[in-house]
């Protein structure tokens, strides 16, 4: 009886040691294959490449609930296409940004590829509010040395920073990510 015991144990311990070995070797495996990106962080205003466009940040404004409201054209334009924007404490983020074509192609930039985060925080552009703020969707086509300017609409609440102070919020630094791998690209946002 004692020798079925001891070999029990014996045995579960070669399966666990076994299956340790199994498990570090994999990780080892998948992290040289697939290295940790590297972060690449623009300062405001300095352009960067993404695309084969060339991206930069020239203005960025926070607009506050009141802000939202007084402008009509706005408001009215909110209350047929959006039910997500009526929380009380809404900040709307307008980042203006300059897109350049630096190929001698004609390009089309995937914007939805790009989101702001900060912290936690992570949110792409909203769609409804990228149409009433340009004459362009998601994807912009631009051709040999075209330049564009696209306002990046951000609605931004303090629901989604557990209740912190709008502030806070305001002074808070937001990244405008556009690439995740194998480089992250992100280039640094101050509302003013």
């Amino acid at each position: 009886m004692r020798k079925k015991n001891n070999l029990k144990v014996i045995v579960t311990l070669l399966i666990v040691t076994v299956l340790c070995i199994c498990g570090v070797i994999s990780f080892f495996s998948i992290n040289s294959k697939y290295p940790q990106n590297e972060k690449v962080v623009y300062k405001m205003g300095d352009s960067f490449v993404c695309q084969n466009a060339k991206f930069t940040i020239t203005d960025t404004y926070m607009l506050k609930r009141m802000d939202i409201m007084n402008d009509d054209d706005l408001s009215e334009y909110l209350e047929e296409n959006s039910d997500y924007l009526k929380s009380e404490d809404l900040n709307l983020g307008l980042i203006k940004i300059i897109i350049s074509n630096t190929t001698d192609d004609e390009i089309t930039v995937d914007l939805t590829a790009f989101h702001i985060e900060s912290g936690a925080f992570s949110l792409q552009f909203y769609y409804p509010l990228v149409m009433y703020y340009n004459d362009c969707g998601m994807y912009i086509k631009l051709s040999k040395g075209e330049q564009k300017t696209f306002i990046a609409p951000v609605p931004i609440s303090s629901e989604q920073f557990l209740n912190y102070d709008s502030t806070d919020i305001r002074n808070r630094t937001y990244y405008l990510v556009s690439s995740l791998y194998p480089q992250k690209i992100m280039s640094e946002v101050k509302f003013n």
